[in-house]
């Protein structure tokens, strides 16, 4: 750092004395950006036959890929096991069919279960209260409606969601094959992904401890009966691994030595069971505990009692079949089609009473049947999935307590695969996208509505206690706006509102889906024009629609949260006030006038907002969405302007290349503006030349230096916008400033007597001023003879105004005199 003498500090004060005004021109900082997409809408026959991969060296054409390969398509109409949703989501929210987030850019995000807080989402990455608390219930009604989950950065900079429509497949165009499943992108990486199946997710962040197991047959405080030495009992169970892998499950019925317990499924240990026999009388303590990998454990313990019955029970139960019926149909998809299986069973009068029901479903082995309610198997289900279709055999038999099993009886059904519809490609999209920003500005203020009024008696004093809508958390976050204010809460309120503001939703949810998976960031319009008509400038139809919908939801989102900021001004005489969390001020007002009342009105402050809808880059994307479903199969590609050529020449066929680059410059130039200026200069060509000065070839790009200049009629200042201003619009919002005018009554409340009194005590104040005055001109007198050293003066002085000589008797008054 230099340190001459001719340093002069970066800010200093002018020549009057006044702080130096450093710019007019500073936007406010909220400033939010988004994207609109507009699509050429070019037939397929544009598009080079069967490319589908971008790169720099090389077209790959479409390869068929086997019915196994997809199974993202989700064929099933039957609604979602909650269960299992939870079990994913526990994994990461990564299965494609549901939900939709770019996990390059969003982190690793997953659901939990806390003991104390109840399900939560957490992330690597910050996540919205909204999200946060977005319940598995939530969920699952959602995906059965028909909707995804699509998972995405707000304005705000957090993960937050929002629910959009599945796509149709009328979007889509038969007898194509899919792609292949590798990474095709650009050699130098620009701009480019092509999404890969997601692998393991990363590890925890922090450790985790969670999960619990469950004893659920026989229910504590069972009594089990049977026969002298020989009580047969099966223990079941559930363990709820969410945030761990259990290792197994070991089962202790005392006195007997403790037991591994039997997985229900290989691999799952979220149902399991085990067998025993238990040869005495008494209490009994059944304790099943489950071990992680890393040796944590966890318990659960019931208390049952057995007794011997006084005769042997040697009549076996019976077992019944309901549902399904012989020959029933079962459809599902390849090799995952699940077979429900309901029934009853009883035991003889006086029997041991029943102990358990087991089903075999197909080619899987025998499993514990699920009871009605512990311990009750008069009601029994059971479920299992085939792999194979044709002819399944379901056998089910039951157990009473004193061992005795009852004869198998079975069911057949069929078992039939739903063919996947043959492979799918959606007509490939060349987008137009454009940059926006939505700056604020401030504008003018003043006086708004009347919020109290106030009157005070001669004489009267009050306290006042004023509580803004910044008083308490929940009104200041309903009350906060984009415009004047950077909070999580006006972020989302304004991204959900524009989603609803478009027409074409199902374009505009393809779009989303486009920004997400390439950006992580939400899309705020969607508009489609067609190209092939050859009509100039048909983009501009589709700017003012996009405008006029982020304009609207501006207006609803502002009238909104400006109908909440209220402002309470409460008086009273005295007033308690007690430390909370909430801000407010308090003032002591009185008034003077003894003849007169005094009125005070209180008006809440308005501030306007300027705010502009301004057009900063444009950019040309490629979208081809093999399978809407799975994301892995979408091509996303997206360069800027100057990168046209190139990008059109792996694309569109080669006589027609120049049609279509034509046409998009054609949309491009003219761009009319908020005042309907038709701007020709924010688009430039430049042309290359070689070492000899040749023309190579001729390029366009974006004018980033391009800047708007905006006067407001009102207040005469002017404003500075990068780019190209789309929408202007102004927005009053209330404020937490309170304004206050002040109005003597008009009328006299004081009898003629009372004037008199009033007006004596005014001479008599007007006499003491006097006095007072003459008093001060005396003694200024003095000090002028004392500082001229004018004897002669200061002798007449000692005779006008003798000097009063103080003895021992005089004593002073309480006001200073003596006497």
């Amino acid at each position: 750092m230099s340190t001459t003498t001719n340093d002069k500090p970066l800010i200093q004060y002018q020549s009057d004395g006044q702080p130096s005004i450093l710019s007019y021109n500073i936007a406010e900082p909220i400033l939010y950006n988004g994207r609109n997409f507009i699509d050429l809408n070019l037939d397929r026959s544009y598009f080079i036959q069967n490319t589908v991969s971008l790169s720099t060296n090389k077209l790959m054409s479409l390869q068929f890929i086997s019915n196994s390969s997809t199974s993202s398509i989700n064929l099933s109409s039957k609604p979602i096991d909650r269960s299992q949703l939870i079990e994913s989501m526990h994994k990461g929210l990564l299965d494609k069919r549901y939900f939709v987030f770019n996990s390059k850019n969003s982190g690793f995000i997953r659901l939990i279960d806390d003991p104390h807080l109840g399900f939560q989402i957490k992330s690597t990455q910050p996540v919205s209260s909204k999200l946060a608390n977005f319940h598995p219930d939530e969920i699952v009604a959602a995906i059965n409606a028909g909707k995804k989950i699509v998972i995405y950065k707000s304005m705000y900079g957090n993960l937050t969601y929002d629910l959009i429509d599945t796509f149709s497949s009328d979007d889509h165009e038969s007898n194509l094959s899919q792609i292949p499943k590798d990474d095709n992108s650009l050699a130098d990486g620009r701009d480019i992904q092509f999404l890969p199946p997601i692998g393991n997710p990363p590890p925890d962040p922090e450790p985790k401890s969670v999960f619990s197991i469950k004893i659920t047959s026989p229910a504590n405080g069972a009594n089990l009966t049977g026969q002298a030495n020989n009580i047969p009992i099966t223990v079941t169970g559930t363990c709820l691994d969410t945030d761990r892998i259990v290792q197994k499950v070991e089962v202790t019925i005392s006195p007997n030595p403790t037991k591994q317990a039997i997985q229900t499924k290989q691999g799952d240990w979220s149902n399991w069971s085990v067998s025993d026999t238990i040869t005495n009388e008494g209490s009994h303590t059944i304790t099943a505990k489950a071990t992680d990998v890393n040796g944590n454990a966890k318990t659960g313990i019931v208390n049952i009692t057995t007794s011997f019955v006084s005769s042997p029970d040697t009549t076996a139960p019976t077992v019944i079949i309901n549902s399904p019926k012989t020959d029933d149909s079962i459809s599902g998809p390849p090799g995952n089609v699940i077979i429900n299986v309901k029934g009853t069973a009883s035991d003889n009068p006086g029997g041991s009473g029943l102990g358990q029901v087991e089903v075999k479903i197909g080619s899987n082995a025998f499993k514990v049947a699920t009871p009605s309610s512990p311990g009750d198997w008069s009601n029994w289900s059971a479920s299992d999935s085939v792999t194979t279709d044709g002819v399944q055999t379901i056998v089910a038999r039951a157990r009473d307590k004193a061992g005795n099993q009852s004869k198998d009886v079975s069911v057949s059904v069929k078992s039939a695969f739903i063919t996947p519809p043959a492979s799918t490609v959606a007509r490939p999209r060349i987008y137009i996208i454009e940059n926006y920003s939505l700056s604020s500005y401030l504008g003018s203020y003043g006086a708004g509505r009347t919020i109290k009024t106030l009157t005070l008696l001669p004489g009267e004093k009050t306290k006042l206690t004023f509580k803004t809508f910044k008083s308490e958390e929940t009104r200041s976050k309903d009350s906060s706006t984009i415009l004047d204010s950077f909070t999580e809460e006006s972020a989302n309120d304004f991204e959900s509102t524009i989603g609803l503001e478009n027409s074409d939703k199902q374009n505009y949810s393809q779009s989303l889906q486009y920004e997400l998976n390439a950006k992580a960031h939400a899309s705020w319009g969607f508009g489609g024009i067609d190209i092939s008509g050859g009509v100039k400038s048909a983009t501009n139809s589709t700017r003012e629609e996009f405008a006029k919908n982020v304009s609207n939801v501006t207006q609803k989102h502002t009238s909104k949260a400006s109908a909440k900021r209220d402002i309470n001004i409460s008086t009273e005489y005295e007033t308690k006030t007690q430390i909370t969390d909430e801000t407010v001020t308090e003032q002591e007002i009185q008034n003077i006038n003894v003849s007169r009342t005094l009125n005070f009105i209180f008006r809440q402050i308005n501030q306007e907002f300027i705010t502009f809808l301004h057009l900063t880059d444009i950019r040309i994307g490629y979208l081809l969405n093999v399978d809407p479903n799975n994301p892995d199969t979408w091509i996303i590609k997206e360069v800027p302007l100057s990168d046209l050529d190139s990008f059109l020449t792996q694309l569109i066929i080669p006589n027609k290349v120049p049609e279509v680059k034509n046409a998009i410059i054609n949309q491009l130039i003219p761009i009319i503006n908020y005042k309907g200026d038709a701007i020709t200069d924010f688009i430039k060509q430049e042309t290359l030349t070689n070492t000899s000065g040749a023309s190579v070839r001729t390029y366009y790009h974006i004018n980033k230096d391009y800047i708007t200049t905006y006067s407001d009629p009102v207040t005469n200042t002017t404003r500075l916008v990068q780019g190209i201003i789309m929408k202007v619009n102004k927005y009053v919002l209330r404020t937490d400033g309170v304004i206050v005018e002040s109005l003597l009554g008009a009328g006299d409340a004081l009898d003629s007597y009372s004037h008199g009194l009033q007006n004596e005590s005014v001479k008599t104040k007007n006499y003491s001023n006097t006095l007072l005055y003459l008093e001060t001109v005396k003694n200024q007198l003095g000090i002028d003879i004392i500082k001229a050293k004018d004897s002669q003066s200061a002798q007449i002085y000692s005779q006008v105004f003798p000097p009063t000589i103080l003895t021992k008797d005089d004593t002073k008054k309480s006001d200073g005199s003596t006497k």
